[in-house]
């Protein structure tokens, strides 16, 4: 899924980017030389293109700094200058991976109880 986003910056930049989601489910491996295909959850996201006040940039990477998303557009020694993405446009590019890994959560907690449920009714059989 590709798509283009537009904001401007706290600052007044003007901030147009093209980024690239892919969600791999399935993909083929190999099993001591023979191919199999097996199910996966991989998310793979690039930025195709950013232009900062018209300007294409150096760089055009993804980043993460403390908890906020980022696009790194250049290094200037080994200071980074960074473009925070707005919250309307991470959860657009990051927000279904998180809901598929809030439910898999969700689901693994209710096993887990059901499972402590199932273990203690088994001890309180067997000491009554």
């Amino acid at each position: 899924m590709k798509k283009s986003y537009k904001w401007t910056t706290p600052r007044g930049a003007k901030i147009e980017v093209t980024i690239t989601v892919e969600h791999i489910t399935r993909k083929t491996v190999s099993a001591d030389g023979w191919d199999m295909e097996v199910s996966c959850n991989e998310w793979y996201r690039r930025v195709d293109a950013i232009t900062v006040n018209g300007k294409t940039t150096k760089r055009k990477e993804l980043w993460t700094e403390g908890n906020t998303r980022c696009i790194l557009i250049d290094m200037i020694g080994k200071d980074r200058l960074l473009v925070a993405l707005p919250k309307e446009v991470e959860e657009d590019i990051y927000g279904e991976e998180r809901e598929m890994n809030r439910k898999a959560h969700e689901r693994a907690v209710e096993i887990e109880k059901q499972l402590d449920d199932q273990r203690r009714a088994v001890e309180k059989m067997m000491n009554p």
